[in-house]
Formats: C-alpha cells, structure tokens, sequence
C-alpha cells in the first residue's frame, strides 16, 4: 500500500475579489497626501471603498508611513505658510520696467505686513482655550444685570443751531 506523501501546506485563499493593492500605490499615495487629499478622496482615486482603503492602511504599513510622512510635510508647509503670513515677510524680488526703449531690471526688497486673520487662526489653532473665536458661556448665577438703553428720535431736518428766536418780550 503506498502512503501518500506529505503535500507542503498551502496558504489558503479568503475568497473573494482579489485585492487591488500594488506595491506602486505606496508612492502614489504619499504624493496624493502632501496634496491634501483626505483618505476618503484618496479611496476614490484609488477606485476602492472607504472600508477597503482603511484596510490597506491597516495591512501594509509601508502603505500607512507613506501616508503618515505626506500628511505630516503637507501640514508643516501649510502652517510655516500660515505663519510666514500671520508674522510678516519680506523677500527680494526683480522688477522689470522699461523707460524709453530700454529694459531695466531692479532688485528690490518686497515687504508684507502681518494678515491679522492670519494671526487669529494660528493662535486659534495653537492655543485654542485663550483664543476663542467665542467666549465661554457664563453660569447663569453671574449673568450680568440688564443694561437699560434709550433710543431719543430727534427731528432730522431741524438743526440745534436753526433754533427758532425767541420773540422778544417787551
């Protein structure tokens, strides 16, 4: 009677849809991040779920680090960007002009004063519980008295100084 040899063991398939993963998305991926793109608008590039996306992040990690290094320099050069603009830059330049016939080219210092919008943003992004774009909500036990305001409605087409004369008494 013959024995059957041992068979070396097979990985055994999960079944269904093969997976689109490639080896080459690692690159594309980190290139759509320091764009901006999110990982729902990367799944679209990619042609997959939002689910399936999650799952490559979770399943090769070469995958996630590249996504991880994009996003991490695309949001530095967007906040040294923010921050150039909230603090004020200057930086040379070339201005080219031309007076009677010639070109003449001038190096020049561009200055940009502080975007005050800017500023607020960054402060309120770094330091969000002193830079509220709103104030906390106050108990009611310290809610401030109610302020009293009289509107007085004068006549417009009357002037104080057009005041009438008094008729003189006798």
């Amino acid at each position: 009677m013959a024995r059957a040899q041992a068979q070396p063991a097979q990985q055994k398939s999960k079944g269904g849809r093969p997976t689109k993963f490639d080896a080459k998305l690692v690159k594309q991926a980190r290139e759509l991040a320091l764009l901006g793109l999110t990982d729902a608008e990367m799944a679209k590039v990619f042609d997959v779920a939002h689910s399936t996306f999650k799952e490559w992040k979770a399943a090769h990690p070469a995958f996630n680090r590249a996504l991880m290094d994009g996003k991490t320099i695309a949001d530095a050069q967007v906040a040294a960007s923010l921050h150039h603009r909230a603090v004020g830059y200057s930086h040379p330049e070339t201005v080219i002009n031309a007076w009677q016939g010639t070109i003449i080219k001038t190096r020049v210092i561009r200055h940009y004063p502080p975007d005050t919008q800017a500023a607020l943003k960054w402060l309120h992004n770094r330091h969000p519980s002193r830079w509220r774009a709103q104030p906390e909500p106050m108990d009611d036990d310290e809610a401030p008295p109610p302020v009293k305001v009289v509107i007085e409605v004068k006549d417009a087409r009357k002037r104080p100084d057009d005041a009438e004369p008094e008729p003189a008494t006798g």
